[in-house]
């Protein structure tokens, strides 16, 4: 892939899944080793290289060993792209059950003196989240088993409060060493869900909505090397025809069908 061009998180991409069948052969003892240990992978570009992205592995280890209370809150990072102080300022009037919607009006923030308060989002991020299912089983579970503060809050104090980014900072180190997971950031699960955006195919004007950026551009800015370059959405694109045309051919020499 990296004599024909290939852009090095698409060989990473396809590498990494490969690497992930392999492994699973190994388990069920259909081979001895992996072949693909010690590959090197291409050098990324220095944005991509510096982007931290968690794997899905990790995000589900960090779910499984997460305290039950705050399960529903990594899950708003992870599959909504939440930030921080959105996904602590999260409300029941906020979630739209049957639209499968999530209204993002606010957030909590520090100000001086360690005291968290409630805000407006950065400009421009206010914004509706859409949903999938399983998110919204975990936050009618989260409400079901742990409940509400008086006041709504989804993840809250003892005094009913919306909870501090200091309390939040604390469960994710603990989390992190729970699930034997170093170095990864609570808002790489917004990256997280970045990539998973992007590789579903929702362009740019979607991705910007959904994360809540100002502009396009700062998406674009933050992750233009996730998006299929020109030339490997040209080679994929030919890759179709020529997969098309010579396994057809292959299959009509098989069975003596030239028609």
């Amino acid at each position: 892939m990296v004599a024909a061009g290939y852009a090095p998180t698409t060989v990473a991409t396809r590498v990494n899944a490969v690497r992930a069948a392999l492994k699973a052969a190994v388990r069920d003892r259909l081979i001895s080793a992996d072949p693909s240990a010690g590959l090197r992978l291409p050098a990324r570009r220095r944005h991509e290289h510096a982007m931290e992205i968690p794997t899905p592995l990790q995000v589900r280890k960090l779910l499984h060993v997460s305290e039950p209370r705050m399960q529903a809150y990594l899950g708003l990072c992870a599959f909504a792209g939440l930030r921080l102080g959105e996904a602590s300022a999260v409300g029941l009037g906020n979630v739209d059950f049957l639209g499968r919607r999530l209204h993002v009006r606010q957030q909590v923030q520090r100000r001086r003196g360690g005291q968290a308060e409630l805000r407006q989002p950065k400009y421009g991020s206010e914004r509706t989240v859409y949903l999938p299912n399983r998110l919204v089983e975990m936050l009618a579970l989260h409400i079901e088993t742990t409940g509400t503060a008086a006041d709504g809050w989804l993840f809250f104090t003892a005094d009913n409060r919306p909870i501090p980014p200091s309390t939040v900072n604390s469960w994710w180190q603990r989390t992190l060493r729970a699930a034997e997971v170093q170095g990864v950031h609570l808002h790489a699960m917004r990256h997280f869900y970045a990539s998973g955006l992007i590789a579903s195919g929702c362009d740019v004007v979607t991705v910007q909505r959904a994360l809540g950026h100002r502009s396009p551009s700062t998406t674009l800015d933050t992750y233009s090397h996730l998006w299929p370059s020109a030339e490997d959405r040209t080679r994929d694109g030919a890759a179709s025809l020529t997969d098309l045309v010579l396994e057809h051919a292959a299959d009509s020499l098989r069975t003596g069908d030239g028609n």
